[in-house]
């Protein structure tokens, strides 16, 4: 950190430029829809070399974020540091604020219980009383590799994340009866900030064939794979998903769309692969 701060405190006479990424989501069965906004400043690193590939994009991307749903709505800031191409580090902290609606958030009192599907946790609220609203906040970071290679007419693009996260979330209604909750966004049990908080260990590998880009409009076809992994620590919950992802980045990666189709391969509700988890998100960058 100190060799991050010390290249920043060179890096004044460089260009900042600011930045704003947009981002609509709609998944099916979980979670409804996501809007995300994300304003911003790069700042770039010394060492950056505009000829070289590796070193080109070197830089730090500091961004507050808005993410907000009918459900409930997260405030906070990432900070993503790439020394060169194939990295990026990324610390981030956010306020979470849950409504009391739409299944969020809903106590149980064992970390074993089976929340089930939708329908499931629809029942167990009405018998038990069990939702109500939440606040807390979470922080952690995340690593990301990438990597682009050419092959045949396109390239092949890999990316391989990993993160940990802090959730410390209660609920005044439901923390006097419940040590656990169910979130809903990501799809796993949590333990309350007032029995001592959560643990969230997140996985996600990409694996992609991109084709030429499109001289017209400045369009790609990218064609792979996603595979999602979540656990928390804790309340020992694990979920492993992975298919189909097609990405459509348009007008030189200024609107880019992206559809994803995983079947579920651990969970404690979806106990079959089929149906699979369907989301879509349009990402608009400025």
């Amino acid at each position: 950190m100190l060799t991050l701060l010390l290249s920043l405190s060179t890096a004044q006479a460089a260009d900042v430029t600011p930045t704003f990424d947009g981002r609509v989501s709609l998944a099916y069965w979980r979670l409804g829809t996501q809007v995300n906004l994300r304003p911003g400043l790069v700042v770039p690193m010394p060492w950056a070399k505009p000829e070289s590939v590796l070193l080109e994009p070197a830089a730090l991307k500091l961004e507050a974020e808005v993410a907000g749903t009918p459900a409930f709505v997260r405030a906070g800031g990432r900070a993503t540091f790439t020394p060169f191409a194939m990295l990026d580090i990324t610390p981030y902290a956010y306020f979470d604020q849950y409504f009391g609606n739409f299944q969020t958030v809903v106590g149980y009192e064992s970390w074993e219980d089976n929340y089930g599907l939708n329908e499931d946790i629809e029942a167990y609220v009405e018998a038990n009383d069990a939702q109500s609203t939440g606040r807390g906040y979470h922080y952690g970071a995340s690593v990301t590799l990438k990597a682009k290679v050419g092959a045949g007419p396109g390239d092949v693009i890999v990316l391989l994340n990993g993160d940990w996260s802090r959730w410390m979330v209660s609920s005044p209604e439901l923390t006097d009866r419940y040590d656990y909750w169910f979130e809903r966004e990501l799809e796993v049990m949590m333990r309350f900030a007032d029995s001592g908080g959560e643990n969230l260990v997140q996985g996600n590998g990409i694996l992609m064939y991109e084709l030429d880009r499109d001289p017209d409009n400045g369009s790609v076809l990218r064609l792979g794979s996603l595979t999602s992994y979540r656990m928390t620590t804790v309340a020992d919950d694990h979920l492993l998903r992975t298919g189909a992802l097609v990405q459509i980045p348009t007008y030189d990666g200024k609107w880019t769309h992206t559809v994803i189709a995983q079947p579920y391969l651990k969970d404690r509700a979806y106990t079959k692969a089929m149906p699979p988890f369907v989301a879509y998100q349009l990402k608009f960058v400025i």
